[in-house]
């Protein structure tokens, strides 16, 4: 990605000195995210005359090292440089004592050298012969060492491609460099190198990327002016109750749709859902009622605090419905949800002229949903690996990535899949050191999930869940159908409810649901998938508040 990069170069002090910092952050990053210093340093116009000279090549006495180039870059590789063609400088080398000598040129897939004092290729080739040094005890194995710190790095001529270089070490970390054009003529010079070791992690780029990737939705104020006006809407609950508005005529500026779930079955969702689904179809489908916005008013379908009940589940699946259909009707669609105060019922007229598409409202203050930065809590339990983690979809594309990341990175040692049979999956992971079940069980079916359950032994008693599985079934909404919303929630809604009842006697450390950022964000053509994973991430949010480990990552794009 795009990265900001910040260069300050101050004011000369009194000794004629300025100081230099290099600094950067993500390009996306939020106001307020600091940015890293990756280098500070002191800079001045003086250039010492040079004390040496390169003339004499190669250096009487020096030894040539036999296939220079290849044994450096092969020796790099195992280190943990995998250099490619624009980097892989060096032509030659000859140690003389302690120091190295090298010859390197500037590979013509590196560009050329203007523009620059030293081209970067050309400086970092130099370094490459420094895998020829003496080492103490004749030790052969170098740890990836990365540049710590310059000091007095001069530089004499500029337009180089060519260089003979000279490198003198002292200790185990510092190397002196001094280099010289094709004739001997002193190009640039540093007097001291400073290199420390690095951890493997680090060196293969294993940073802290969570702290940019990962976000919650927090609910925050949002300036909405208070007016005091009547809600002048029309009521709806069905298609057909649309349809009657359009024939009657003198269409009304705001329809009103009460959005409200019973039980918190996969049945009601169903229900409700299609209910709604039939009103946004009938409303936008009607060339009468084109100037006609549609509000709909959900009754505790979202928390706005960690801690607030979220009392109704299906509607928190209509609400997901209805993120797409805004998406797909813009600026036609608010969606509401009210604590049903007295404050908060004389809000909604305001909302409606904002022009805020998506808010809760608790007493009288209005809140709107935003992305913010994360990171993972530093109180997760680790996953016990004598304990059995069942994985749903477990031989599906990001089953299959869930149990290879379990077993290698987590311990994990005795998974049950539940999935058609794959042998070919369970030798490869049992290959890996665990103990591997598949399982031909459709966790959609609760008797066979209870069955299935039942067969885990007390030895290794279920500890964790993984619910990954699922079905996306898309189409704008104009072109969804009770038996699509049915296709979408089946391996979603209804698997993760079963999981849910049935696990309530385990003693679970993990109940993990793999939803997506679809339920939040409401993509277009997605409508049956958003509300699926809306109410993933509403059990998620019950169980939480009900005192039961539950985790809903809702999941960007694959890639």
């Amino acid at each position: 990605g795009s990265v900001q990069i910040r260069v300050t170069v101050s004011e000369p002090d009194a000794t004629g000195q300025r100081t230099a910092q290099v600094h950067s952050r993500p390009q996306d990053a939020a106001p307020g995210t600091p940015f890293t210093r990756h280098t500070s340093a002191r800079l001045s116009q003086e250039a010492p005359a040079p004390d040496f000279d390169l003339t004499q090549w190669p250096p009487p006495g020096a030894t040539p090292v036999p296939e220079a180039a290849q044994h450096a870059y092969g020796q790099l590789e195992k280190t943990g440089y995998g250099y490619g063609p624009a980097f892989r400088g060096l032509r030659a080398a000859w140690t003389l004592g302690p120091d190295v000598y090298a010859e390197v040129t500037l590979p013509e897939e590196a560009g050329r050298p203007e523009g620059y004092g030293l081209h970067p290729a050309l400086l970092d080739a130099c370094l490459h012969a420094g895998v020829f040094r003496e080492r103490e005890g004749g030790a052969s194995e170098q740890p990836l060492m990365l540049p710590f710190a310059w000091n007095d790095v001069r530089l004499y001529a500029t337009g180089a491609t060519t260089l003979r270089v000279r490198l003198s070490f002292e200790g185990s970390d510092s190397v002196t460099v001094r280099l010289a054009d094709a004739t001997g003529a002193p190009v640039a010079s540093v007097d001291s190198l400073v290199s420390r070791p690095v951890s493997g992690e680090l060196g293969r780029g294993r940073g802290d990327a969570s702290r940019e990737q990962l976000f919650r939705v927090a609910w925050g104020p949002t300036s909405v002016k208070r007016q005091g006006a009547a809600l002048d809407a029309v009521p709806v609950a069905t298609a057909e109750d649309v349809r009657a508005v359009a024939e009657a005529g003198d269409a009304p500026e705001v329809l009103l749709l009460d959005v409200v779930g019973d039980d918190a079955s996969a049945a009601e969702v169903r229900e409700l859902t299609t209910r709604v689904l039939e009103v946004v179809q009938a409303w936008s489908t009607e060339p009468r009622l084109q100037d006609t916005r549609l509000l709909a008013v959900t009754h505790g379908a979202v928390a706005v605090t960690a801690d607030e009940e979220l009392s109704d589940l299906p509607a928190a699946a209509a609400a997901g419905l209805l993120r797409s259909a805004q998406a797909e009707n813009p600026r036609r669609i608010v969606l509401i949800d009210t604590d049903d105060s007295a404050r908060s019922l004389d809000a909604l007229p305001d909302v409606l002229a904002s022009g805020e598409l998506h808010v809760a409202v608790r007493n009288g203050t209005i809140l709107a949903p935003r992305l913010t930065r994360t990171l993972p809590s530093a109180g997760d339990r680790p996953l016990d690996p004598d304990g059995t983690i069942l994985i749903t979809g477990g031989t599906g594309t990001l089953g299959r990535l869930v149990a290879h990341h379990l077993i290698t990175h987590h311990g994990a040692r005795h998974l049950l899949l539940t999935a058609p049979g794959a042998d070919t999956l369970h030798t490869e992971l049992t290959a890996l050191g665990a103990h591997i079940r598949i399982a031909a069980c459709d966790a959609a079916d609760h008797d066979a999930l209870a069955d299935l359950l039942t067969t885990i032994p007390h030895t290794h008693p279920l500890t964790a869940v993984i619910h990954t599985a699922g079905i996306v079934d898309d189409g704008i909404i104009t072109a969804l159908t009770p038996d699509r919303l049915t296709t979408v929630y089946r391996p979603k809604i209804d698997a993760a409810l079963n999981l849910h009842h049935l696990t309530q006697n385990h003693h679970l450390t993990h109940f993990i649901l793999f939803s997506s950022a679809s339920g939040i964000l409401g993509n277009p053509g997605q409508a049956n998938y958003a509300a699926a994973n809306a109410f993933l991430d509403a059990l998620a949010h019950h169980r939480h508040t009900h005192h039961q480990p539950a985790t809903s990552l809702a999941w960007g794009w694959w890639g």
